[in-house]
Parts: C-alpha cells; structure tokens; sequence
C-alpha cells in the first residue's frame, strides 16, 4: 500500500512542467523581484571600482549646465513696512503701550496724554473728552462699543489715534463737512467734533443700537455740531444730497470696499482719512490712482498711521 502511494506521488511530481511553481501559471517561482527589473540585468549597470560601503556619500554638483537637476527655491517672504517710532507715535506715553498696567480714564491721566501729544485744548474741551471716555465706558456694559478685554486702555489708546488729524489740520482738512464712517462709539468722529467745535461733523453706523449711544452721548456732551444717521454706508452713498469735505474712517474694512463709498461721499479734491496699520499702504496699491492720491501718513503708534487720500474725482467728471 505505501509503494503504490509513492508511486503516484513520483508520477504527479514528474509530470509538473519544470520551472514553475504550484499555483503559479507565469512559468517562475516566486520570489522577491530582481533589482534591474524586467528588461534589465540583475544589480543594474556595472560601474568602474569597488562598490562603496554603507550609506552613499552624495556631493553636490558644481556645474551650472542645464542637465543639473532644478530645485524649487522658496517663496521669499513679503517684506514688512518699517514700523519704527517716530513723530506723535514716539511721543506716546509709555503706558499707553501697555495694555495690563494703563491706568484708569481720568482728568489727570488724559490731560498728561494730551500734553505728550502737543495738544493745546482749554479746561473745557478736555473735560468733554474724559466725559465721553466715560460715557462710553458705562454704555459698553450694555452695548458692544469697543472691546470689553481691558477697556480703559482700549479707550485711552482710542482717544490718542482719533485726536492725531487735530495737530495736522491743513493737511487733510477741506471744508467745515465731515462725515465719520462707522462711528461706532465716536471714535475718531466725536472726538474730533468735541475737539474741533469750528466743523461739522456726520456720524453714521449701521447698526442702531450704536446710533442711539451716539445720539445719548452728544446730547449728554451737549455738542451742537454733531448729527448722527442710522444708516449703512453703500445706502447713504447713493443718496446725491449727501457731499462733504471729508471722510474719517476706522476699523471699518479695507480700503477697496471704503473707498468706492467714500467717492460718492466726498466732493473731488476732498479727503479721505483712514486708520491702518502696515497692511495700509499694500491697500492702496490696490486703488484706482486716477481717482485716489495719497497725500500724508501721519504716524499715530509704532505700528499705526492716519493716511490722508485725496479723491481727484470721477474720470467722467473730468471729462465733462
């Protein structure tokens, strides 16, 4: 019994086409690839030498011809505008910088900043200023004027960036008009109205709980040279009534989107004054030179400026 079990084993492995394996009809036996590849000798080309031992040691090439294989430089960062301290911003004081230890709004503390800054107002203007600090200070509990995190510092820094244009005047000033763009809790617009009695001012936000904050504050302030809309601004921009000398614009958006409102605003040769920081003059490389020129940048802070733009007016307005 066991020979005839044997014999048939020898006649299966006799009649098994030689070279192949079980289960595979491709004529080989398996096993792991060769490593020229199909087509290629075993171990690739035969190079001059003896093979080198462990981890190649590969060396730069020195040839600049073409066949030298290309790498990809990296993109080189844009280059940030220069934010050094000079002019108002470098007369700052120093702990209007720091926002965890600013002190507290008071008569003593605005009338210091106002004397860094070079500012001249009588008794009575600053008093109006610290009032409206206050004011501002006690509605922000209830409506969201300014940023809640550290609000005495955000309203000091607030009152130093809106009064800048008021040491400058012949530099953007046009007329008695002017219109503030999203006043939000009157800054620059109702400090500038407070500090300048002579000018007209327009404050306008979209938003109207904020409108009646304003209107709360001039009455209280008893300023007879504000008016405050509730309206947004590509609305009012297409009312033709509505031409002023100058618009003051902060933290309302980028100057692609302000300045086409403002040019429906302004009279031509008017101002647009707005609060950037170093993404500023990148803005205003975006705008239509035609219509827009910038005039001054006047330093605020180290990393803040007021631009003054002048609108030239329409092309089609020139044409006629």
């Amino acid at each position: 019994m066991d020979r005839d079990q044997d014999k048939r084993r020898n006649d299966k492995r006799n009649d098994r086409p030689v070279g192949k394996a079980p289960g595979n009809p491709y004529g080989k036996a398996k096993g792991k690839p060769r490593p020229g590849g199909p087509g290629k000798p075993a171990g690739g080309p035969k190079k001059d030498g003896p093979r080198p031992s462990g981890k190649p040691n590969y060396k730069p090439s020195t040839s600049n011809s073409s066949s030298a294989p290309s790498r990809e430089q990296p993109q080189r960062r844009r280059r940030k505008l220069n934010a050094t301290p000079k002019g108002v911003a470098a007369q700052a004081p120093a702990w209007l910088l720091d926002t965890q230890h600013a002190p507290q709004i008071s008569s003593s503390n605005v009338t210091e900043m106002l004397e860094k800054m070079g500012f001249t107002g009588d008794k009575t203007i600053i008093a109006s200023l610290v009032d409206h600090l206050l004011l501002v200070r006690e509605l922000n509990r209830e409506i969201n004027l300014v940023s809640r995190a550290n609000v005495d510092s955000v309203l000091l820094q607030s009152l130093w960036e809106s009064l800048v244009p008021v040491l400058h005047p012949a530099k953007w000033r046009r007329g008695e008009k002017v219109l503030d763009l999203g006043s939000g809790g009157g800054f620059p617009g109702l400090c500038l109205a407070i500090a300048m009695p002579e000018q007209e001012f327009l404050l306008v936000d979209s938003r109207r709980a904020k409108t009646l904050a304003l209107t709360s504050m001039v009455n209280d302030l008893g300023l007879k040279n504000v008016s405050v809309v509730h309206e947004r601004a590509e609305n009012l921009a297409s009312h033709e009534d509505v031409l002023v000398d100058n618009v003051v614009v902060r933290a309302v958006g980028v100057l692609k989107e302000v300045a086409p409102w403002a040019e429906k605003l302004l009279k031509p040769g008017g101002t647009l004054l707005v609060w950037k920081g170093p993404e500023g003059l990148r803005e205003f490389q975006a705008l239509d030179r035609e219509r827009w020129g910038l005039l001054e940048t006047l330093p605020v802070l180290p990393h803040r400026s007021v631009m003054v733009l002048e609108y030239k007016g329409a092309a089609e307005m020139k044409e006629g």
